[in-house]
């Protein structure tokens, strides 16, 4: 199947078909929006993504261009409560907001890594960009985890997720 990207009447067929896998995503400088296919994959075979930000802009960009690349998503907007979430859903990947107002900076983090049954898992680490970010992404690596700098776009977060994904040979 392929979809044309340069007709309104694809973009709105695009749509119509996102409950079959397609996804329209408006072009990051006004140009025409373009359209892809999620992976036709079974709903429990998909991997299974927690996304964890106390941010609702963030939450939604994540869930939304998680969900439509073909991805299970789980979202957590309370600190205090995404640990357990993380600890019940058990997922393929962890996408993590490093700073949450209603706890200590890393926190989320801290308990995911000193937790046995969930040090394996891969953990994205949302954190805006600033002058110690070459620090934070070298200590974070240490840790086996990987960042991923705020704001960023749908396509920057779906490729972070396919890479830390393959690299742990859960893609």
């Amino acid at each position: 199947m392929s979809i044309e990207t340069n007709s309104s009447c694809a973009v709105a067929s695009a749509a119509i078909d996102a409950r079959n896998g397609y996804h329209v995503f408006p072009h990051r400088n006004g140009g025409t929006p373009y359209a892809f296919v999620a992976d036709a994959m079974n709903h429990a075979d998909r991997p299974t993504i927690v996304v964890v930000s106390d941010d609702p802009p963030v939450l939604e960009l994540a869930s939304s261009a998680l969900e439509s690349a073909g991805y299970n998503v789980t979202t957590c907007d309370k600190a205090r409560e995404c640990y357990q979430t993380i600890r019940e859903v058990q997922p393929d990947l962890a996408l993590i907001d490093a700073r949450m107002g209603d706890v200590d900076d890393w926190h989320v983090l801290t308990l995911v890594l000193l937790d046995r049954e969930l040090r394996s898992t891969p953990i994205l680490v949302s954190s805006p960009r600033g002058p110690e970010t070459g620090l934070l992404e070298r200590r974070l690596l240490e840790l086996g985890c990987r960042l991923i700098t705020k704001p960023f776009t749908a396509e920057h977060l779906l490729d972070a997720v396919r890479t830390t994904l393959a690299e742990r040979g859960a893609a």
